[in-house]
């Protein structure tokens, strides 16, 4: 009998395992982020899960009043809602589907969260098929980032795939966008159950102040002009033309305020020397286009890569030149023996100016000048906070400048917004 019950004693679970185990079960009960776990207590048995760092319990039915495949259903929609981010924080939903109980519907093989197809051929037939055009830079980001996503992809994972990429607003919202209106049209094909970015929320756009955008004083901008104009600062080994060569075009920007792409894309024919204005209407764009040759991708800022379009606001402005003035005479030397449709700015190997290289020669002027670093673009902010601090009506500025509206501008060009002014005076 002592035995019997030294062998029950030496048999027992020790202190540490006991602990060990209790453990085991505990981590058994807890929720992974975006799963459900159900939690066997005491008395009662509830859902488990949490959301953005918040817990959530659902206590359920008693065991056996509920089958195992509707708690399954029921925690599967709960780990959908949290992918697409249309969590019922309130719960209701959930526990109405507890108390539906069996009389739920089942749930079909083409639901959305057990769906799993090669996304990039069917976005591609979603292409063909309703006429988008898949050379356009718009749908062919869309699909170069369907297929880094592989071949067999489950519908239900879109949302986080797509949360995933490192894509600014923009971007992001028009990725968005193409895979909402394509899984909608699954939709629509019975292909799938639902769409599941329905909830899910658009990047909101941030403007940050670009220090390369900055404008620069006209006591900064004549001492660029000069050294470019002079090759002051051209590097003696360099063969691939000067920097006296895109004088012109840097002189057009700094005088008319216009946007890279219109100035490169200016047409000799657009220059009109009797009204003396320059029509500025269209722009000459970089883009992602298709090589029809070899079917090769071509993008950049070189002359291949771009491709005549509309201005940004697909405005149409005329910038009027003074007589005699440095402006006219450089365009008259530009437009000279030139034909109406050839450029008025040309780079050294006589196709259109490519902008990287301009802001390359840019950049090594500024540094040698101490001047802090700026793109082309800079050359706008600094025309519009130049016309502003002239007195120039803020309409007037507009119309120059080419943008939508004025507030557009004040609200790009915080300079124009901190012009001190004085009060007006009053006769007594």
């Amino acid at each position: 009998m002592v035995d019997r019950y030294r062998k029950v004693w030496e048999s027992r679970p020790k202190k540490g395992v006991q602990n060990q185990v209790s453990k085991m079960k505990k981590a058994k009960q807890k929720a992974a982020p975006g799963s459900v776990t159900i939690q066997e207590l005491k008395d009662t048995r509830r859902f488990k899960y949490s959301c953005q760092g918040v817990y959530y319990y659902i206590t359920l039915p008693k065991k056996g009043s509920l089958s195992p495949s509707t708690e399954n259903q029921v925690a599967k929609t709960i780990e959908l809602d949290m992918l697409q981010g249309s969590l019922d924080t309130t719960r209701k939903r959930y526990q109405q589907m507890l108390l539906i109980g069996d009389r739920l519907p089942s749930m079909t093989l083409t639901s959305t969260e057990i769906c799993i197809m090669d996304l990039g051929a069917e976005l591609r037939n979603y292409f063909a098929l309703t006429g988008r055009d898949m050379t356009k830079p718009f749908y062919l980001g869309a699909s170069q980032m369907v297929d880094r996503w592989g071949g067999n992809v489950s519908i239900a994972s879109i949302p986080q795939r797509l949360m995933q990429e490192d894509y600014r607003p923009r971007t992001f919202n028009d990725r968005k966008g193409i895979l909402k209106r394509f899984c909608d049209w699954l939709v629509d094909q019975k292909k799938i159950h639902s769409n599941p970015l329905t909830y899910v929320p658009s990047k909101k756009k941030t403007r940050s102040k670009t220090p390369a955008h900055q404008a620069m004083t006209d006591q900064e901008i004549n001492s660029i002009l000069e050294a470019i104009r002079t090759d002051r600062f051209m590097s003696k080994f360099a063969t691939r033309g000067k920097h006296s060569d895109y004088y012109p075009i840097f002189l057009f920007l700094a005088m008319t305020g216009a946007r890279p792409a219109e100035a490169i894309g200016l047409q000799v024919k657009k220059v009109d020397f009797a009204r003396r204005f320059v029509l500025v209407d269209q722009a000459l764009a970089r883009t992602i286009t298709i090589d029809p040759m070899t079917g090769k991708r071509i993008s950049g800022s070189h002359a291949k890569a771009r491709k005549y379009k509309g201005t940004k606001m697909e405005d149409r402005r005329e910038l009027t030149f003074v007589e005699g003035s440095p402006l006219e005479q450089m365009l008259v030397d530009q437009c000279k023996n030139k034909n109406g449709d050839e450029l008025v700015f040309k780079s050294p190997s006589r196709a259109s100016c490519d902008e990287k290289k301009m802001n390359k020669v840019l950049t090594a002027v500024m540094k040698e000048l101490g001047i802090q670093r700026r793109v082309l673009y800079a050359f706008r902010h600094s025309f519009v906070c130049r016309c502003m601090h002239s007195g120039m009506n803020i309409k007037m500025i507009q119309s120059l400048s080419g943008h939508r509206d004025a507030s557009v501008l004040l609200n790009t060009y915080p300079e124009v917004s901190q012009v001190q002014v004085s009060l007006p005076g009053l006769t007594l």
